[in-house]
């Protein structure tokens, strides 16, 4: 081979060389790290499933996106999680609906109290109305990366409740930034103690409050069956939160991969919301098992809910906090549902 020939098959090397590292202008620069935070802990159901979503990205975008989790709210919660996340500190992290409703009210909605029979019922709504809410919170600079459930919550209290009136005298905890459900609560004649959910657990073991409410496998984790004895056996209202990242920085991610990202944090979150289903049925068993009483409200019992919990909403839309018609979108859609199990 002739010096010339050896050359120019260098240089020819050389310029693809070149032009495969500018199809791929990321690999120059290294992997592109995003850090979130999150309440859950090590070895969680929701901890399996984000760290299972950081691997299958990691793998499927060959290492160009690496995702690291801070777990058990070690970077901060609410407040202090969006002034991280604002620092650059983070990229994102998981959220409550009622911690993310700083950014959209709209996110209050799906919870107003006694809204939701059923999952059934959550699994037809939800998808029609997650666009909306995903399209808001991105009016704010937040992109939605999987909607978290958590579950329904029911009242659970020292002494048994059955009846609408029962609430009077009744020491009720709602979240101190739930205004939601501080509403529901007056239209039973109750004036509820705001607290933070940590200060909630402290005030039911010392008998400030005695009423609470939240998913079984929370009563269960928290240590609530410690004190409760009744359980009104009627879904209360419907948690779940989001897992959201800033819109900066979903905007550093490589275009191709953005949807990639939002897709395999959807599908691993959907799986977690069966295991946390079969998790909140574990749960209430614990709590049978244990002696506590689930009372089941007769029709009798339920005379004059429903008026009560009409007025309440009511209140809750003439707030105006909501986008205009979006409660009453998804009273209709169950309302649809309702009439299509009917058939």
């Amino acid at each position: 081979m002739s010096i010339f020939n050896y050359k120019a098959r260098e240089v020819l090397r050389f310029f693809i060389l070149l032009a495969v590292l500018a199809l791929f202008p990321g690999r120059i620069e290294g992997a592109i790290d995003l850090r979130f935070s999150t309440i859950a802990m090590d070895g969680s159901p929701q901890m399996e499933a984000f760290k299972d979503a950081a691997k299958e990205i990691e793998a499927r975008t060959e290492g160009a996106l690496r995702i690291k989790m801070y777990t058990g709210g070690a970077m901060g919660t609410g407040d202090r999680l969006i002034r991280s996340i604002r620092l650059g500190q983070l990229d994102g992290g998981s959220f409550s609906a009622g911690e993310a409703a700083a950014f959209t009210q709209d996110l209050r909605a799906p919870s107003v109290s006694f809204l939701f029979d059923s999952y059934d019922e959550v699994d037809y709504v939800f998808p029609k109305i997650g666009g909306h809410l995903r399209d808001t919170l991105r009016d704010e600079g937040w992109i939605v990366l999987s909607f978290v459930e958590t579950g329904f919550g029911y009242l659970m209290s020292v002494d048994p409740i059955r009846k609408a009136s029962e609430f009077k005298g009744r020491n009720v905890w709602a979240p101190s930034d739930d205004w939601v459900g501080q509403t529901t609560f007056r239209q039973f004649g109750v004036t509820p103690k705001p607290l933070s959910l940590a200060n909630a657990s402290t005030g039911l073991m010392t008998g400030m409050i005695d009423v609470v409410g939240g998913p079984f496998s929370a009563a269960v984790g928290l240590q609530w069956i410690n004190r409760i004895k009744y359980v009104f056996d009627q879904p209360l209202l419907y948690t779940f939160g989001v897992f959201l990242i800033s819109e900066s920085s979903f905007n550093k991610i490589p275009e191709e991969y953005r949807e990639l990202v939002i897709e395999v944090f959807e599908k691993h979150q959907d799986r977690y919301k069966t295991t946390v289903r079969e998790s909140n049925l574990e749960a209430r068993t614990a709590m049978e098992v244990r002696g506590i009483e689930f009372i089941k409200p007769s029709d009798e019992d339920m005379a004059g809910w429903p008026e009560k919990i009409d007025a309440a909403k009511e209140e809750i839309k003439n707030y105006g906090r909501f986008t205009e018609g979006f409660l009453e979108t998804i009273e209709n859609l169950i309302a649809e549902y309702r009439e299509l199990q009917n058939h």
